[in-house]
């Protein structure tokens, strides 16, 4: 009789891992064995797996900064698990477990959790857009921007927002002086030479 249907005992579990790990048995074989369906039967060992491999690594105060860290910088699982060389169901695990322990900034959750964009002022804007003219580096922006409020990502998708034309107002135009007779692009800018008619 299938038990498809049926909750999981300990038993089950046990038996599931058993012929999995350590006897390397084909889950259709395990599907039968088990009485149950092949995808009811890998899901179930995902889960276990998941909460072994969670269970299975020493969490240090470090680990959760470097993966906190990580996801304020936009990382995905995959890329975490790969940069600190640790199991991707358990980091999994552990992100959920730091957000239920509301051990994640604000800023970080902000990120991923996307419930309202943060706001920059526009002087703000201004000095990120001031920052870009002159040549600095999103990383270097950011850093001095020296915001607790707002992450690196935040800051690189507003000056992405801020230096595409039109955006914001037109304020990157702006400061580049186009419109006015000035300057055209950014190299202009910085050799502060004018737009000539026979240059158009």
């Amino acid at each position: 009789m299938s038990k498809a249907n049926t909750p999981w005992t300990s038993h089950d579990e046990r038996h599931l891992i058993n012929l999995r790990d350590t006897c390397s048995t084909p889950w259709d074989d395990i599907a039968t064995i088990l009485s149950r369906n092949i995808s009811g039967c890998q899901q179930h060992y995902s889960i276990l797996k998941q909460a072994t491999a969670s269970s299975l690594v020493t969490w240090t105060p470090a680990i959760d900064h470097a993966i906190i860290d990580a996801r304020g910088r936009g990382l995905s699982i995959k890329n975490v698990s790969a940069e600190l060389g640790i199991w991707a169901p358990a980091v999994t695990d552990r992100w959920a477990w730091l957000l239920r322990s509301h051990s994640v900034p604000p800023d970080v959750l902000a990120v991923w959790r996307r419930k309202e964009d943060v706001v920059f002022t526009a002087d703000e804007d201004a000095f990120i857009v001031k920052m870009y003219i002159q040549g600095l580096s999103d990383e270097q922006i950011y850093k001095e921007c020296a915001s607790k409020e707002k992450s690196r990502v935040d800051v690189v998708r507003r000056r992405k927002e801020l230096t595409n034309e039109g955006a914001a107002g037109g304020l990157y135009v702006r400061m580049l002086g186009v419109g006015n007779g000035e300057v055209k692009t950014g190299l202009d800018r910085a050799m502060g030479k004018k737009k000539y008619g026979w240059m158009k």
